[in-house]
């Protein structure tokens, strides 16, 4: 579990965030290693909060559709017309649609000790869609908030898996083209930037042609 300091930092870290998104609510479920899991929401009544934690989180196919994204990759869903979500009648006609929570904007990462972290950003009804846009925004935040917070404390600071990682996240958010090769120039690591450059040394490189 993450102390309590922390989690009312990343509250107000999750409100700051939506204010700037233009949402109406915020919340981060955090998936532990052992399966269980807390809740941090704002913008919801404590009757919510307690009742998404306790019976609904488990029908929300969220994480399931997250885990198809690169770790810190933002995903904008409309969850009145997603077939994951109406295949969740429950989730949608009891949770979902009482509380008019009709577009989510989320994204996921692992914390260096195997923690899953799952953010969410919502937008009540009535409100416009999120905008690609706005998920690309959402990325760029994600990302700069995760280099301050792997990094452990001095005292567990375990060197090298925290190092990498930190230097992994600076470098997913540079403009420059960069990727991690191995001798037969196959790509094991690319950051966002290489992946969307489209000249044709590039382009040979990630079709993997000499």
């Amino acid at each position: 579990m993450k102390s309590t300091a922390t989690d009312s930092s990343s509250a107000q870290w999750l409100a700051h965030i939506a204010d700037m998104l233009g949402a109406e609510a915020s919340g981060m479920l955090t998936l532990h290693p052992d399966g269980s899991h807390s809740l941090i929401a704002n913008g919801h009544s404590e009757s919510a909060i307690a009742e998404y934690r306790d019976h609904y989180s488990r029908l929300d196919p969220l994480p399931s559709l997250l885990a198809e994204r690169p770790d810190g990759r933002a995903i904008v869903l409309d969850t009145t017309r997603h077939p994951a979500y109406l295949a969740q009648r429950e989730l949608s006609n009891d949770y979902l649609r009482p509380r008019g929570i009709d577009h989510v904007i989320a994204t996921q990462w692992r914390q260096p000790d195997g923690t899953l972290r799952v953010v969410g950003i919502q937008r009540f009804h009535g409100s416009e869609p999120f905008s690609i846009a706005l998920g690309k925004e959402f990325d760029r935040l994600i990302h700069h908030w995760r280099i301050g917070n792997v990094i452990p404390s001095p005292d567990g600071f375990a060197a090298r898996t925290g190092d990498s990682r930190r230097h992994c996240d600076i470098a997913a958010q540079l403009s420059l083209p960069l990727v991690v090769v191995d001798c037969r120039l196959i790509i094991a690591w690319a950051n966002p930037a290489a992946r969307e450059e489209l000249s044709s040394a590039w382009t040979a490189l990630f079709n993997k042609r000499t």
